[in-house]
């Protein structure tokens, strides 16, 4: 098993010539062990990308000894799609039964190619401001991509200048859209069947404005923890 670890249960009972209990019972209870699906990464990182991910969350955390209020300060965005139907995934869809009751059963369905692209900008207290881009058009052009804006002290009256705070490259996993808003966002929309562009907007708009301001809270806290523990490991 050591050697190809999606052998099957049943697999090793054959060659071992054993039966599929007494197989699953010194796997699960005896080893400890329990099979997983491969996690998903937008990109396998590199020495030097991994380095580059340590080194900005190096800075990040220096910042905010020195400076304890900035992440009161800070503003984040991102862009992601938000499509007219987007089926529910199978845990989601995960529903209680008798045993005399056979399991329900759904179509495979894609995701419509009927989609707006969403702009969020938030901060520790909440939406800051929110924009649809037609679908041509995307925010990858723009400076403020997957970047922290912190307003500093002003210079002159009713004038504050503003610094980007670099984010960790391809690690979703660091960055405040991708591990909390728009999980929860769609979260909540996925599975519903919306009637035009029109409609989701006005879904999307009026769900960001109910998350709770102690989400987002939150949500800045464990951005610090997350870059402490890629620091860490």
């Amino acid at each position: 098993m050591r050697g190809d670890r999606r052998l099957t249960v049943r697999l090793i009972a054959n060659e071992l010539g054993m039966n599929w209990d007494s197989i699953w019972k010194i796997i699960t209870e005896d080893l400890g062990m329990r099979k997983v699906c491969t996690k998903m990464m937008p990109k396998l990182l590199n020495d030097d990308q991994k380095d580059r991910c340590m080194q900005v969350c190096q800075d990040i955390l220096e910042h905010l000894e020195t400076e304890p209020d900035l992440l009161r300060r800070v503003i984040t965005c991102d862009e992601s799609w938000i499509f007219e139907y987007d089926p529910e995934t199978k845990r989601k869809s995960l529903q209680w039964k008798s045993l005399m009751l056979p399991r329900s059963k759904k179509a495979r369905q894609s995701k419509s190619k009927v989609k707006v692209m969403l702009i969020a900008f938030f901060d520790v207290r909440g939406i800051v401001h929110t924009e649809f881009l037609p679908r041509a058009r995307r925010l990858t052009s723009t400076p403020t991509k997957r970047s922290c804006s912190c307003p500093e002290h002003p210079t002159a009256p009713g004038r504050e200048e503003h610094r980007l705070m670099e984010q960790p490259p391809y690690s979703p996993d660091l960055a405040p859209c991708d591990f909390f808003l728009f999980p929860k966002l769609k979260g909540v929309i996925k599975g519903t069947c919306f009637e035009d562009v029109e409609d989701i907007k006005m879904a999307v708009t009026t769900e960001l404005w109910r998350i709770p301001e102690e989400s987002f809270q939150e949500c800045m806290e464990a951005w610090q923890r997350r870059m402490g523990k890629c620091v860490r490991l």
